[in-house]
């Protein structure tokens, strides 16, 4: 019974240690993933996109010609980085990356204009002035 409770103790010790090895490693992969992040967008405006429910052809036409200079489209294909940066509200996400990251959604305001994937310039300004507002909001 002794030799019994010796190896079930070890075994345990053994699954805690690999338990905090794998929890340590995704710690630092995350932070790797944030180091990327900040450096690559460093005083940009990034709005993370998603291809679902009708955006890409939306966005494409209407929101990206309208973005000003500095700003940048990502697909939210591989975008763990928002997951890290608990970043919250549905896409797009429109987030300004300085010394803080900062984001606010802009799906409920572009969402009435989602209908209208074909380009169109009354469409694009009024993108515009959605997008400036939210650049003022999160600056």
């Amino acid at each position: 019974m002794e030799l019994f409770g010796r190896v079930v103790s070890g075994c345990f010790s053994l699954v805690m240690v690999v338990v905090f090895l794998v929890g340590f490693a995704a710690f630092v992969e995350d932070r790797v993933r944030v180091h990327r992040f900040r450096r690559r967008f460093k005083g940009k405006h990034v709005l993370v996109c998603s291809t679902r429910h009708g955006w890409h052809d939306f966005i494409v036409n209407n929101v990206a010609p309208v973005l000003p200079e500095g700003s940048t489209v990502e697909w939210n294909r591989h975008f763990a980085v928002l997951r890290v940066l608990r970043m919250r509200g549905k896409l797009p996400l429109l987030m300004h990356v300085g010394r803080r990251i900062r984001g606010v959604s802009l799906n409920e305001r572009l969402l009435p204009l989602r209908g209208n994937a074909k380009r169109d310039a009354e469409t694009q300004r009024r993108v515009a002035e959605i997008v400036a507002a939210a650049q003022r909001e999160i600056a």
